[in-house]
């Protein structure tokens, strides 16, 4: 693609991917990336599993990898496909070539491409570029959640995963990390050990988040934090919408421009009431530009 709103980072890749049963919610990923017209990166997809690729997906990505995951179907496993085939910790091996590599979770959609230039600038400057869940926004949301901390105590029982809950959970969700880093050899040992590890305990919970916060707090990764903006945690708090403009505003003042929406947890198909009639709709990438009357939402 031509050179745009990451200019001047080398060539830089956009990732995102699942399996089947989020097809719906990555179509609208792709969709979001490519409204931006040309802005200086490429699209790529992880398929994983063996259901085919549904075209508006596979005719938006400029490259796509593919992932067999039958281990992880044929076991009684709990958690992440992705964490536990460590897809994240291995974006240069399925896309090798590239100076930076974002990625983003198959429930987020772009609003504009300056989510991905502050991403693509803050892998620059650490290991790793992403959004710690702290923010004026969430002060209604308790952060860590319990669920983060049952997880901690489940993949590393032998630590006092108290006092690492202390510290903002990493979210990687949305991130990025140039070529160079040292994230990719850490995260995806740490990954491939946990695996081993676990190969026989029943029913075993995979989280590749949860080891990267491991990886932050000892020290052993250095992560650049960017803003709520750039991986807006949408069970957190409601954005506001700005019809006028047709974009989506952090709620709080000074109601700035949401750049990332992230449909985490419950958020992916719930609807909320959008409007003073009591009429609802989801955050959908689909369903949001609809909301506001436009081809594109920006």
């Amino acid at each position: 693609m031509t050179a745009g709103g990451v200019a001047g980072a080398g060539r830089v890749i956009v990732v995102t991917g699942c399996d089947e049963h989020h097809f719906h919610l990555a179509a609208d990923t792709v969709a979001s990336l490519r409204d931006l017209g040309p802005a200086g990166f490429d699209v790529g997809f992880v398929h994983v599993g063996p259901a085919e690729l549904p075209a508006e997906i596979a005719s938006a990505a400029d490259r796509v990898a593919r992932v067999d995951d039958a281990d992880y179907r044929t076991r009684p496993r709990q958690g992440f496909a992705l964490a536990y085939l460590g897809v994240k910790a291995r974006l240069p091996e399925f896309f090798p070539g590239y100076d930076v590599y974002v990625w983003l979770d198959g429930d987020t959609w772009v609003q504009n491409v300056a989510g991905i230039a502050t991403l693509v600038e803050a892998a620059k400057t650490g290991d790793i570029g992403a959004h710690l869940e702290s923010d004026i926004n969430y002060a209604r949301t308790p952060h860590p959640d319990y669920r983060s901390i049952s997880i901690y105590y489940s993949l590393f029982p032998e630590l006092d995963a108290g006092s690492f809950n202390r510290y903002p959970m990493l979210n990687d969700g949305v991130f990025a990390a140039t070529a160079s880093s040292p994230l990719w050899a850490k995260w995806g040992g740490l990954l491939a050990a946990i695996r081993e590890r676990d190969a026989a305990r029943p029913n075993q919970f995979y989280s590749d988040q949860i080891p990267l916060h491991y990886l932050s707090v000892m020290g052993e990764v250095r992560a650049t934090p960017v803003s709520s903006l750039n991986n807006w945690q949408l069970y957190t708090a409601l954005p506001t919408f700005n019809l006028a403009r047709g974009v989506l505003l952090s709620p709080f003042p000074p109601y700035d421009e949401i750049n990332i929406l992230h449909l985490a947890g419950v958020t992916k198909d719930s609807r909320f009431q959008v409007g003073p009639s009591g009429e609802t709709a989801t955050f959908r990438y689909r369903d949001v530009r609809a909301l506001l009357g436009k081809a594109k939402v920006r």
